[in-house]
């Protein structure tokens, strides 16, 4: 049996990123939401007609009122409202501003995966959607053979079922501090992943090899960086 694809929600923050298209985003299982302000009566041609291509997986969503972090609001509205209605589901806020960052933090406390991205760019180097487990497959009970006379035959016991395979994956906290130490030393990042390796333990002292190891994987799916032999290169402003 195949994997299931969660569904990948895009909502943009168009009153602080200005995207002109929307890149590969009709290439199937992501649905865009772009939020517009009272204050922003147009929006670019190729915008509009790459969502009218995407038809019922593109929409606006018009801020009417206005106030401090009027929209942020609103985003922060649907993404709850969507994760219940859509238990599963991935967001991508497609946003500059840092605000968003506290309510992400929670939202992955929450088991809602959730990223920001400063552009639509950033979004294409990172994972679309995650593949949910298929259900583990049930074993097929072996016919019974009726016994000779009288006698009443036995069902013979089932084999118990595999459970499915579970991924490893890194804690989206430690992650996070990650990003946030290369982020502030924008000037002495680490250039092998020999050293981002070294960085990496000298937060977490208690860290091993292998969670290592797989920081530096989610770093690269996250489209934080990327890797050419054992050089490293940053996404980061």
């Amino acid at each position: 049996m195949e994997a299931c694809l969660a569904t990948a929600y895009v909502l943009i923050d168009f009153e602080n990123v200005q995207p002109k298209e929307l890149g590969a985003f009709g290439g199937g299982g992501f649905k865009v939401m772009v939020f517009v302000g009272p204050s922003q009566p147009t929006i670019p041609v190729g915008l509009a007609s790459a969502l009218q291509a995407l038809g019922h997986a593109g929409s606006y969503v018009h801020v009417e009122g206005r106030g401090p972090n009027a929209l942020d609001m609103h985003i922060a509205y649907y993404i709850g409202r969507l994760s219940v209605g859509d238990p599963g589901a991935v967001f991508h806020i497609i946003s500059r501003d840092r605000d968003y960052d506290p309510l992400i933090l929670h939202l992955k406390g929450q088991n809602i995966a959730c990223t920001r991205w400063k552009s639509v760019a950033e979004i294409h180097a990172a994972r679309t959607s995650v593949p949910l487990p298929a259900p583990a497959p049930k074993a097929a009970a072996k016919p019974v053979k009726a016994a000779p006379k009288v006698a009443v035959a036995k069902a013979a016991p089932a084999r118990a079922a595999r459970a499915p395979k579970v991924v490893a994956k890194a804690a989206p906290g430690r992650v996070d501090g990650v990003i946030q130490n290369l982020e502030k030393r924008a000037r002495a990042r680490p250039g092998t992943v020999k050293a981002l390796a070294s960085t990496i333990k000298s937060l977490y002292r208690d860290i091993a090899d292998k969670e290592v190891a797989l920081i530096v994987e989610e770093l690269k799916l996250r489209g934080v960086i990327a890797v050419d032999g054992d050089k490293v290169t940053y996404q980061l402003s």
